[in-house]
């Protein structure tokens, strides 16, 4: 039975793997110890950026974009709702617009404000 295997506790960044620990796939981790399977490992959320094998949050405001920050650097300054091109957001959290649509800085609030780019003349 398994009941009497003693469970495996990984640390942030692995999940228990056949009593074992295995790493997250690249550019994911975990945001706690003791993940139990690959689907607990995520991309760090938007106001995070990945420390090592950690999502640390920005410093107060800033922010990143979902799953593309990989060191402090990569938080910039958001002021009156200023999330960069290609996304939109509110609140020091701005989130990267569809695959292949953009936005209007500073002016992207919501995710109808992205559109896609050869259709700019028409919003």
């Amino acid at each position: 039975s398994d009941c009497s295997l003693p469970r495996v506790s990984c640390n942030i960044g692995a999940y228990a793997s056949m009593n074992n620990c295995a790493l997250c796939p690249h550019g994911m981790t975990t945001y706690r110890s003791g993940a139990a399977k690959v689907q607990d490992c995520t991309e760090c959320e938007a106001g995070y950026y990945r420390y090592r094998d950690e999502c640390k949050i920005c410093p107060p405001g800033t922010t990143t974009l979902k799953g593309k920050s990989f060191n402090r650097e990569d938080c910039f300054p958001v002021q009156n709702n200023d999330c960069p091109e290609g996304s939109y957001g509110h609140d020091e959290v701005c989130q990267l617009c569809p695959s292949g649509w953009t936005s209007v800085r500073e002016k992207a609030v919501e995710i109808k404000d992205c559109f896609e780019p050869q259709l700019k003349n028409c919003k």
